[in-house]
């Protein structure tokens, strides 16, 4: 499953720390140290709560969730 994600930090002019890919709760399947990521990841079929989560170098998080189904 390709994923690709940038962030950007609304409230730091320090910037964004890392994303991170969670497949479910407390699963961490991907970190950067970035304000972007561009990767692929080995998923077995099945439905996923996917949450890409980001945060700034200030401690503000921000999430984006969805739902994927891997056939």
């Amino acid at each position: 499953m390709h994923f690709v994600a940038n962030a950007q930090a609304t409230n730091c002019k320090s910037g964004i720390a890392a994303i991170r890919i969670y497949t479910a709760p407390g699963v961490n399947a991907y970190t950067v140290n970035a304000a972007s990521l561009d990767t692929r990841l080995s998923l077995s079929s099945g439905t996923y709560n996917i949450v890409i989560q980001a945060w700034d170098n200030c401690g503000h998080v921000y999430q984006a969730p969805e739902t994927i189904t891997v056939h």
